[in-house]
């Protein structure tokens, strides 16, 4: 994502994994660590699927045509008939994405991506 915002500053990340990040002004760190969250420009808090669907959108704009394209294929997640699939799969992704993780490295004989001390996990 911070390389299809090229610097345009639409889009800030936090890594809710820093020692001095705060979960509580927004959730609790099990929230944050269940899914997605993203903070609107008007301070509402997003979850799931739509982060991602407004995160694009936001790139897009004067984004190059990689952007563009990312963006247009995101837009489909949120069509009336396929918005409560991509949804459903998304909250199915996000319970088990430290377990598939672990298992695409194992098969590709990497060391795993995440590693996780106490209630924090970090991306290696």
């Amino acid at each position: 994502m911070q390389r299809l915002d090229a610097g345009r500053g639409r889009l800030r990340i936090l890594d809710i994994t820093a020692p001095d990040f705060d979960a509580s002004r927004y959730a609790t760190m099990d929230e944050l660590m269940g899914q997605i969250h993203g903070v609107t420009p008007e301070g509402d808090l997003i979850t799931g699927m739509e982060v991602f669907r407004r995160a694009y959108h936001a790139v897009a704009e004067g984004g190059g045509i990689g952007a563009r394209l990312t963006s247009a294929a995101i837009s489909v997640s949120g069509w009336p008939l396929v918005r409560p699939v991509s949804d459903c799969f998304y909250r199915w992704f996000a319970r088990n994405r430290m377990k598939i993780s672990a298992r695409a490295a194992k098969f590709l004989g990497e060391a795993p991506a995440i590693v996780c001390e106490g209630d924090r996990c970090k991306v290696s």
